[in-house]
């Protein structure tokens, strides 16, 4: 990681001099020397101190004293004012920005504020109309577009900012707050210019580079024989919706003598009007897009009238079969075409119709299934992140481009595993369950072929062949109202560099470190969220080279970082983005562009945004916009994440070493369990005892006098092979109350973890776990008056070596706000429930 400051620079070198001294600097050359040998992670001093280094490891302390912030802001700030049209020297400044909150604090809001602008500046001023070239309209695009999400970046953290400095919880500030307004206003200028440079560069002849070739031939070089299947579902008057689908696939096809084979499943309006849009199509097509339009195959399949569908939905679960829409039962005949389609048909693509753009030939997604094994029936791409988030089912795998191998699916009896799997789905209560053919591949790949030892009957795609623009990274990535206005009608993913060149994009760190600015990260949390940061930048290039970095899960686990993508699936509410809307417009045939600027792919739902619409995927009612944010904050507490939700929040805490206490955030503007005396009420789990776990409910105070404390400790100690033994004291390390040896192998998990409650008279407290009772009883007429007294002193503290420390706390003041029904973490009502 180590970079060098090029001296050559006059420029910078003279600002440099003036505000980074040789004693500012001690013991380097220059800035970067002292970022890069000064940072927080371990093996950094000693690249350049000791043994391994080039100075004496003694002199690391003295070398590396001094704010290093100041140090930096100052340094850098008069290089942004001084050559705000130097693409160099404002490169050097996003490289000392981007250093410092990397390696050695990622909160200092003003950094921030240099790395946007410098960002900004730096992009604009190399993507001006004199500097743009066929040869590096892809590379431009990239500085345009990584600078637009470090701009994302900064408006979060200048809203953390505020809610910190105004008491408020995050999301309590609006995002037209003028408090944050002050703050970030200066950047949505250079923020649209920035956005408006990059759509004149995306639609600009300059980069309509193309695509990446696929093979499209025999081993010997002949053009192949046979058909390319492809099944749509049609249903309704929403053919003319698909059409930049059909459009980009078509443009993109290879003269390897195959013609396409289209089944159209859909009613009979929906395959009328898929037959108006081909004549439509040839009415307008010429060169390539009319050789291949011409011999295309159209087959419709009225799946209405289907016997073998009719008697399928009867064997269906009836809570499955009487809850699906028309174009649900259209999206299961994509499932079952190796009983709709006929015979001689052995390979089928099934793709969404309206939802996909193409970039490559399709043949080489259909020729994909040679590769597949023999016990593989089927290839599909995955969601990524956002969706398991986001649902209460299995929903890893993406149902709008799945690659089915039929003549195997007939051979194995694919049918009758599809009702197994509804039946076992609903059997487990999953959410929203059977409303498309993607809850039952899940399904399948989840809960029915791992038991019969089948793992690998179902392949993932290559991700090349279902990018799904998501940004699940950034906080409110796709809620456009948690944007100021010119942000929400600009986003785009940063991955699409022009309209005809789309990439995988795996997040830089400071993309990443955002996650940090909500609420006010500290100690080991904060660590551990910050080397995450580290060692996941840009798929962690820095670890294994920039060659071998893989996505660790944010858009596709594991797909290659930059990798080009033969198709872009823009799904659900993606479409509300505008940016969504002039793309599909670009790629749409001659006549349709309007239409499709206007949305007609898209219809709009309940959680649309004052800007423009939009939401999390797969919502259509405020009651599923409910459900994912339930959902949400779940998984946060599955994962150890911080979120919260109505009067209850999660948060993680790390293990210590030596027993000292840590405190767990709470936000103030949330309210915190007990303020008013109203009754703590406290979940935790930590998995198996190991050693002693601690917990601290009351006040601590130290500093550099004695530690005081008031409040109740409880001290679980294990101490293999006798039983685990409970201790609950007055004070910290102080004034036993009693003693339990519990008798019983003691693991606390999130779905059973240890319960703690104090009441409103601060008088009487509660242990329970699974259900039983540990203690129950007073704390009698000195103490209680003690705790009672704390007010809003009151605080949650844990210490000890257990691996995984996550809290539960909720406030449960009469006239909270009232947990959704149905879920399982209902602190304030389960604990009531004595």
């Amino acid at each position: 990681m180590e970079r060098r400051w090029p001296l050559r620079l006059a420029l910078a070198a003279a600002a440099f001099a003036c505000r980074a001294t040789a004693a500012d600097l001690h013991c380097f050359v220059n800035l970067e020397d002292f970022l890069n040998c000064c940072g927080f992670l371990p093996g950094m001093r000693a690249a350049c101190f000791g043994e391994g280094g080039r100075m004496p490891l003694d002199q690391a302390d003295h070398c590396c004293r001094g704010d290093a912030s100041q140090l930096v802001i100052d340094s850098v700030a008069p290089l942004v004012e001084l050559a705000p049209n130097n693409s160099l020297v404002l490169q050097h400044v996003v490289d000392a920005c981007d250093l410092y909150l990397l390696l050695h604090d990622p909160m200092p809001v003003k950094i921030w504020e240099l790395l946007a602008k410098a960002s900004l500046l730096r992009a604009l001023d190399g993507s001006r109309p004199d500097t743009l070239t066929d040869g590096n309209a892809v590379k431009r695009a990239r500085l345009l577009q990584h600078a637009l999400a470090v701009t994302e970046a900064f408006f979060q953290v200048a809203r953390n900012e505020v809610s910190i400095i105004t008491q408020r919880a995050f999301r309590e500030v609006a995002v037209d707050d003028a408090q944050l307004g002050s703050m970030i206003g200066p950047f949505l200028h250079l923020y649209k210019e920035a956005a408006e440079t990059h759509d004149k560069l995306l639609f600009s002849p300059l980069s309509a580079a193309g695509a990446p070739a696929s093979q499209s031939t025999s081993a010997d070089g002949a053009p192949r024989g046979g058909d390319i299947c492809l099944a749509f579902a049609v249903v309704g008057r929403w053919a003319r919706a698909g059409a930049a689908t059909l459009w980009s696939l078509l443009r993109h096809r290879a003269d390897d003598g195959r013609r396409l084979r289209i089944f159209i499943l859909g009613d009979g309006e929906g395959i009328a009007d898929f037959a108006k849009l081909v004549r439509d199509l040839r009415a307008v097509a010429q060169g390539s897009v009319a050789r291949h339009l011409e011999p295309m195959q159209v087959e419709s399949i009225d799946i209405f009238a289907s016997r073998f569908l009719k008697r399928y939905l009867r064997r269906l679960p009836k809570a499955c079969s009487s809850a699906l829409p028309r174009v649900g039962k259209a999206l299961y005949a994509r499932l079952l075409s190796h009983e709709l389609l006929p015979p001689d048909v052995d390979r089928c693509v099934a793709l969404d119709f309206g939802d996909l753009l193409f970039f490559d030939d399709v043949a080489g997604l259909y020729d994909f299934g040679k590769e597949l094994a023999e016990g593989e029936l089927l290839a599909a791409g995955l969601h990524g992140q956002e969706e398991a988030y986001h649902t209460g089912k299995p929903s890893q795998i993406n149902g709008g481009v799945v690659l089915y191998e039929l003549a195997k699916m007939r051979q194995h009896n694919f049918t009758a595993d599809t009702l197994e799997a509804a039946a076992v789905g609903l059997a487990k209560e999953y959410r929203n369950f059977c409303v498309w053919d993607q809850d039952i591949i899940n399904a399948l790949e989840v809960d029915i072929y791992p038991q019969r030892g089948q793992q690998s009957a179902i392949r993932r795609l290559p991700c090349r062949w279902n990018l799904i623009p998501s940004t699940g990274w950034q906080l409110e990535w796709n809620t456009l109202d948690g944007w100021p206005e010119v942000m929400a009608l600009n986003k785009r993913y940063p991955g699409l560099l022009t309209a005809d060149h789309a990439e995988h994009h795996c997040p830089s760190g400071v993309e990443i470190l955002q996650t940090l600015h909500v609420g006010i990260p500290m100690g080991a949390y904060k660590t551990i969220f910050w080397e995450r940061a580290v060692f996941q930048a840009d798929g962690g290039a820095m670890m294994h080279g920039s060659g071998n970095a893989r996505d660790p899960g944010f858009t596709g686990k594991g797909c290659r970082c930059g990798e080009r993508t033969g198709t872009l699936h823009i799904l659900s509410t993606l479409k509300h983005w505008p940016m969504a809307r002039r793309l599909f417009a670009h790629h749409a045939p001659p006549g349709f562009a309007d239409e499709l600027a206007q949305g007609a792919f898209l219809r709009r739902q309940a959680q649309d945004s004052k800007w423009t619409g939009g939401g999390f995927w797969g919502g259509g009612t405020s009651e599923d916009f409910e459900g994912m944010k339930i959902q949400s904050f779940e998984h946060s507490l599955m994962n150890s994440y911080v979120s919260s939700y109505a009067n209850c929040a999660t948060v993680p805490t790390p293990p210590s070493e030596h027993g000292d206490y840590i405190f767990v955030p709470w936000g103030k503007g949330l309210g915190r369990p007990g303020l008013g005396g109203a009754p703590v009420k406290v979940a935790l789990s930590f998995g198996e005892v190991a050693g002693s776990t601690y917990m601290f409910l009351g006040a601590l105070a130290g500093g550099s006098g004695p530690t005081t404390s008031t409040g109740l400790e409880i001290e679980l100690v294990a101490s293999p092979p006798g039983p685990v033994r409970l201790v609950v004291r007055w004070g910290a390390r102080l004034s036993q109350l009693a003693e339990v040896e519990l008798g019983l192998k003691f693991e606390t998990t999130i779905a059973d973890p240890l319960w703690i409650e104090l009441d409103g008279a601060r008088d009487r407290f509660r242990l329970a776990w699974r259900g039983l009772t540990l203690l129950d009883g007073y704390l009698g007429y000195k103490l209680a008056p003690l705790i009672a007294g704390l007010g809003d002193r009151m605080r949650f503290f844990v210490a000890g070596k257990a691996k995984h420390i996550q809290w539960l706390l909720c406030d449960c003041a009469p006239g909270k706000v009232e947990h959704a029904p149905g879920v399982k973490w209902q602190l304030c009502e389960r604990a009531e429930k004595k």
